[in-house]
């Protein structure tokens, strides 16, 4: 809510956004993101394994090995340990897509426009034209945080991006 937005921000900078949840769940759950869902499962996995030593009755691990996709995950973890009906009602109720139109801080969304995990609805262009506050750059490459660094200081794209929209809003 931009009124919770405390008047010290000057600026924002979020790059890779996956600005619709349900599309990007979907697009990661295809098979020619199957290595990355793995990768991501196995994190979660790890990360419940966790939780049920803390909270063995919020996070039960019978049938955890048997979860493929964002989906089965939210629909089993997230969405009824945070109060959500399930993993739709979670992405729609948590994306940020619908949000957009009320930024009032000078926010930069920072996604590649080869980001294995976005679909065309990540790619805010319509709010961003429409709320003058809200720029988004599409830069060709850097998949999904993947900006390889330009230039000898090994810093990555992205992060002198971000510092250079950062200065310009006085931040």
């Amino acid at each position: 809510k931009p009124d919770r937005v405390p008047s010290e921000v000057a600026g924002a900078v979020a790059v890779s956004v996956p600005c619709d949840l349900t599309g990007a769940a979907l697009r990661l759950a295809e098979a020619d993101n199957r290595l990355y869902m793995r990768y991501f499962l196995r994190t979660l996995c790890r990360t419940i394994r966790a939780k049920h030593r803390q909270y063995p009755d919020l996070y039960p691990l019978a049938g955890l090995e048997k979860i493929r996709t964002f989906k089965e995950f939210d629909d089993r973890y997230t969405a009824p340990v945070n109060g959500f009906a399930g993993a739709e009602d979670y992405w729609a109720k948590c994306a940020c897509l619908p949000l957009l139109e009320a930024v009032r801080v000078p926010t930069l969304i920072f996604n590649a426009a080869n980001d294995p995990f976005m679909t065309a609805s990540c790619y805010p262009y319509e709010a961003a034209r429409a709320n003058s506050s809200l720029y988004l750059e599409v830069p060709p490459r850097g998949g999904h945080v993947g900006f390889q660094a330009f230039g000898g200081d090994g810093e990555r794209y992205s992060e002198m991006r971000a510092a250079a929209f950062l200065d310009e809003c006085g931040a």
